[in-house]
């Protein structure tokens, strides 16, 4: 499991060091509303509207308004808040944010949603990826390293890169969830939106561990 909202089992042995670390900056968030009563069934409808901007691109996600609307994570919440700037993207836009999304899936699976928030949340396992996302996206496809290009031209990926050990454990098996916007073959770099400090950042392809790419949101 990973220390920062992700985790994934690794396979075929080590992985290369990851140029973005996920202990680094992260944004000052003490005046976000943590409303008391998110668990409440009935704010499980994240009362998503589109946004103003809709220029659509790319089988209708925009990136500026992904941009324009996503918001940093707190915590361990990398996954979250990187389904939350996809939705953004698809122009759905919430005021309850990443939190409602996280705040759902703590209910679901009986974790305390603090955990999630203050940084002792283990993570999301790669299995469970698809289901979770599934339920906010159509159409979740896994996408390896070869088939990365090709799912770029069709909209963003949810992806997950090597952040390094983490959790200190001695064991590189966590990661970090970017939602990549682009890929330079030709000189090995990603481009991505990152949770972490919530705005635009790149990599060596070699971080890449896997991802998903969708079909737009759910109706």
């Amino acid at each position: 499991m990973g220390g920062d909202g992700y985790g994934y089992d690794v396979i075929g042995g080590d992985l290369q060091e990851c140029v973005i670390t996920a202990d680094g900056y992260r944004p000052d968030h003490s005046d976000y509303d943590y409303q008391d009563d998110i668990l409440d069934d009935e704010q499980n409808d994240y009362g998503y509207e589109h946004s103003g901007d809709q220029d659509n691109d790319r089988e209708g996600f925009n990136i500026n308004n992904m941009l324009k609307n996503a918001q940093p994570q707190v915590g361990n919440c990398c996954v979250f808040a990187g389904i939350y700037a996809m939705l953004c993207g698809y122009g759905q836009v919430s005021p309850l944010g990443w939190l409602g999304i996280a705040a759902s899936y703590a209910n679901s699976n009986n974790i305390d949603l603090n955990s999630i928030i203050d940084g002792s949340f283990d993570g999301v396992s790669s299995g469970d990826m698809p289901e979770l996302l599934g339920q906010y996206f159509d159409g979740v496809s896994p996408i390896d390293m070869g088939s990365l290009s090709e799912a770029l031209n069709d909209g963003p990926v949810y992806g997950v890169i090597n952040p390094g050990d983490v959790d200190k454990d001695g064991i590189e098996n966590d990661g970090h969830a970017v939602i990549i916007t682009d890929f330079d073959e030709e000189h090995g770099t990603i481009y991505y939106w990152d949770p972490e400090t919530g705005e635009s950042g790149n990599g060596a392809v070699g971080d890449y561990i896997q991802g998903w790419s969708v079909n737009g949101v759910k109706k």
